[in-house]
């Protein structure tokens, strides 16, 4: 038979306050779940800026190993043809997209290190838009494409992908030149006023180099053209007017 003394050590040993251990529990709760709370948000966090410096390492300092070549990048108001040179130096890339943007529209072109077909993009040799399998230029090399466009182009901008990371912008043409040329390809002659001798300040780049339209010291326009596959200069009269910077003025 239990005596009163053991009763009241029983009754001592029940919760007196349940309100208070639920207050505990709810408190513990709580913190677990910021503690979880805090380890999701520092996982999205800790990714992100893993993310952002695995780009920064691929992008950066390569922006200057592929790019546009202006000197061989113009647009021809006569077969509305655009071509574009990409110069790529010692750098692993993925692919590159060129956007080029002409007559309030823009065109986006993909290249990728696999020959294949692109939808109205062409190879310099054969002109074969949509046709020609092209892919991006070898290392240390300079490839020319072709596409039409509508009207003179505004910009021509390329993007690579490095490592699986789409970099921003490393190359843009906002001023591209006319040109007339017979050739597109890397070391063809290209002038780009003809035929407009001496109306227009011209530019004439061939294997034996890149020369400018100019006067000489009698008045008259020293003007560079392409008859062969170099550039070869001659004497253009501008009389009764006079040149000015390798233009005929009156």
């Amino acid at each position: 038979m239990i005596n009163k003394n053991h009763q009241r050590v029983f009754r001592n040993l029940q919760p007196r306050n349940k309100k208070g251990i639920s207050g505990i529990v709810s408190v513990a709760i709580m913190i677990a779940l910021v503690v979880v709370a805090a380890t999701i948000v520092w996982t999205v966090v800790k990714n992100t800026i893993e993310g952002g410096t695995e780009e920064r390492e691929a992008c950066f300092g390569n922006f200057e190993k592929i790019g546009l070549d202006p000197e061989y990048t113009c647009y021809n108001p006569d077969t509305n043809k655009v071509q574009f040179t990409i110069k790529r130096g010692n750098v692993n890339l993925d692919s590159a997209i060129v956007l080029v943007s002409a007559g309030g529209a823009i065109k986006s072109y993909e290249l990728t290190k696999l020959d294949r077909i692109v939808p109205e993009l062409g190879g310099c040799v054969n002109n074969g838009l949509g046709i020609d399998l092209i892919k991006l230029p070898g290392k240390t090399e300079g490839t020319t494409y072709v596409t039409f466009a509508s009207a003179k182009p505004e910009s021509i901008k390329l993007a690579p992908t490095i490592e699986g990371v789409l970099c921003d912008i490393s190359a843009s043409i906002t001023n591209v030149p006319i040109c007339y040329s017979r050739e597109c390809s890397i070391g063809a002659c290209v002038d780009s006023d003809d035929p407009d001798a001496g109306e227009i300040k011209g530019i004439c780049t061939a294997e034996n180099g890149r020369y400018e339209d100019s006067c000489d010291e009698d008045g008259k326009v020293v003007e560079w053209s392409c008859p062969a596959e170099v550039c070869i200069s001659s004497s253009v009269d501008c009389s009764p007017g006079s040149c000015n910077e390798g233009i005929c003025t009156s």
